[in-house]
């Protein structure tokens, strides 16, 4: 309750719904997402190369997924968790290296210089993406490399995603997409774009309904089912009755895109 009324006093009733809410899913997020994104962890903390010297700050850090990874190849290095959410970083801690430190706060603004700056599906859960993605490549020390991995709201051509384009349209109305053409121009404000691509990974899930309840008891919806309850039982209900029983497969992919500072 504490917890609540601070985080809603600095950012707002939208901000502490979604804290709260990535609180509640967050043991679920490690144990069912984590492992499936890591396809595109790995990938995006590869893109990193030779760094200066200097920390690496993880915004949006989750329950760790990247940290874990840079702890392991950069483990002489100090490495900053920042998250609005502290439930995710209660389980981040329950695992963290030596060299990790968090904090509990707004990733939109990050403190301090660093020899980078790495996250993977946090930036497109901020209120204004690209300004806060300008911020991240402003905070490069020299020589500095941004190495981010983001959803687009065109995240794939087919697959559950996509089923549920249309009724979520019909039921919530969308957030305007326009961040993410912004992104490469908030980049190149700051930085040298080094790439820029959009990159499929295959996910494996049970059945509709394991994909539903991941999404929602442990994911990005549980916002959606706190706020509108019974816009978010309705589109269930077309997503079950529509989607194929039995386990399947998809093959999402995110736009991960790589910059040095000069």
């Amino acid at each position: 309750m504490c917890t609540h009324r601070t985080t809603e006093g600095r950012y707002g009733a939208g901000m502490s719904i979604l804290a709260q809410s990535w609180d509640t899913v967050a043991a679920g997020y490690a144990r069912y997402w984590v492992p499936r994104f890591r396809p595109w962890v790995l990938h995006t903390v590869d893109a990193l190369g030779p760094l200066p010297p200097g920390p690496i700050a993880v915004p949006c850090c989750g329950t760790g997924a990247e940290l874990s990874v840079l702890a392991d190849r950069h483990p002489e290095r100090e490495l900053v968790g920042i998250d609005l959410s502290a439930g995710m970083i209660e389980v981040a801690r329950q695992t963290a290296a030596p060299n990790v430190r968090f904090i509990v706060g707004d990733a939109s603004t990050l403190p301090g210089t660093w020899a980078a700056v790495v996250s993977c599906f946090g930036l497109q859960q901020l209120p204004n993406p690209a300004a806060a993605l300008s911020r991240w490549c402003q905070a490069l020390s020299p020589g500095g490399r941004l190495a981010v991995a983001v959803w687009t709201a065109d995240i794939q051509d087919e697959g559950p995603y996509d089923a549920l384009r249309a009724p979520t349209q019909e039921l919530f109305g969308t957030r305007s997409s326009d961040w993410n053409a912004r992104l490469h121009n908030a980049v190149q404000a700051h930085a040298t774009v080094v790439s820029d691509a959009l990159v499929p990974y295959s996910i494996t899930h049970a059945g509709p309904l394991e994909f539903w309840r991941a999404m929602v008891s442990d994911g990005p919806w549980q916002p959606r089912l706190v706020r509108y309850p019974e816009k978010t039982a309705a589109l269930r209900e077309t997503f079950l009755d529509t989607w194929p029983p039995g386990a399947f497969s998809h093959r999402p992919h995110a736009r991960v895109l790589v910059a040095d500072a000069p």
